[in-house]
């Protein structure tokens, strides 16, 4: 899977002003909002009904296998007991030295599964590294969810 560049100088939306409601938004908070050198971690932008931002969760030192369904569970918690209105989430993999893995589609799927359980949307996720982005929803085929 061929890797496309990140953004590093488009303008991050601003919280609750600016929409995140299309990829090169979405990009651009990621670019913003994730350390350089890159380290591993895991962002999450919770978006109301209106694609505007509400809260960015960064959840530093993610490694291992599953753990894109654990952090989306906690966020969807975290969503739906101390951030009213959420109703959209983003998420970005920051993985140095990496990039996608074997089961990202099926991550991909379950944290679909687990974010529509607690009644919210999944829009999007980002695998990043030092070569690039990808969205694991591209290896199987899915349209963009904005």
């Amino acid at each position: 899977m061929r890797l496309t560049p990140l953004p590093r100088h488009l303008p991050p939306p601003r919280g609750g002003v600016d929409p995140v409601d299309d990829a090169r938004s979405a990009l651009a908070l990621v670019a913003a909002a994730i350390d350089r050198p890159l380290l591993p971690q895991m962002l999450v932008a919770f978006l109301d009904d209106f694609a505007l931002g509400t809260r960015l969760m960064i959840v530093d030192n993610v490694h291992g296998r599953g753990v894109t369904a654990s952090v989306t569970a906690a966020a969807c918690h975290i969503a739906l007991s101390e951030i009213p209105g959420t109703a959209q989430l983003v998420l970005a993999s920051v993985r140095p030295g990496g990039g996608v893995e074997a089961d990202d589609v099926d991550q991909w799927l379950e944290a679909s599964a687990v974010a529509d359980f607690y009644g919210l949307r999944l829009v999007e996720w980002y695998v990043i590294s030092e070569q690039g982005f990808c969205c694991p929803r591209d290896l199987i085929g899915e349209p963009e969810r904005w």
